[in-house]
Formats: structure tokens, sequence, C-alpha cells
């Protein structure tokens, strides 16, 4: 398994699916990667742009679902919101996993309480 991890602040998901769909057709399965991307703060303003941030980058790899959609880092008193938004992703299948980046104790004792 190798871990492949994007995120819409990179400004490179297109190049990187293009990348990736390259080497799968030399003979390598979708199974053999685990493909991460992150929804960068100022996306985590208002929950439906949060969304469409992770929605955007899903279509830019190209790859189908991705394994893991996370908060790049929290943006106090708007990452809660978002990542609460974000489930519906897992739902819909656009992602098979919810997570965190870059939080502080504090931030995700704050996630935990809802």
């Amino acid at each position: 398994l190798r871990h492949f991890d994007s995120a819409s602040f990179y400004n490179n998901e297109v190049e990187c699916g293009e990348a990736l769909k390259s080497w799968m057709s030399t003979g390598h399965d979708r199974s053999e990667l685990f493909v991460t991307t992150k929804v960068w703060t100022t996306d985590l303003c208002d929950p439906a742009a949060a969304v469409r941030s992770a929605e955007i980058s899903i279509e830019e790899l190209d790859l189908g679902a991705v394994d893991l959609v996370m908060v790049h880092w929290p943006m106090p008193e708007k990452h809660v919101a978002a990542y609460l938004a974000l489930e519906d992703l897992v739902k819909k299948g656009k992602a098979k996993g919810l997570g965190i980046s870059n939080y502080s104790p504090a931030d995700y004792e704050e996630l935990m309480k809802v």
C-alpha cells in the first residue's frame, strides 16, 4: 500500500491524479493506493464551502472515492461545523473516512464535544 497525501492548498491535484492514473495504467490497481486530501482553512469559514472544496479535490484527483478527507488546520469557531458537514462525503461514498490534521489537544477536545 502506498500513501498519497494531497491538499487543495498544494494546488496540484489535477497533475497528481494524472500521474497516479498513468502509474495505474502500467498494471497497478487503485487498491494499492491510500489517497488523502485536505480542506484548507480558508474553506472552513462555511460548512458548505468546506464540502465543496473537498468535492473539487476529489474531482480533480479523478481517482474515485478518496480514502481520507481531513481538515488541514483547525480554524477557531469554524472547524467543528466544517468537520460535521464533511461527514456527508463519507455517507455519499465520495470519501471512505474523515480525519483531522495539525490539531492541538484543545482543538481535538472542542471537536469531540459534539
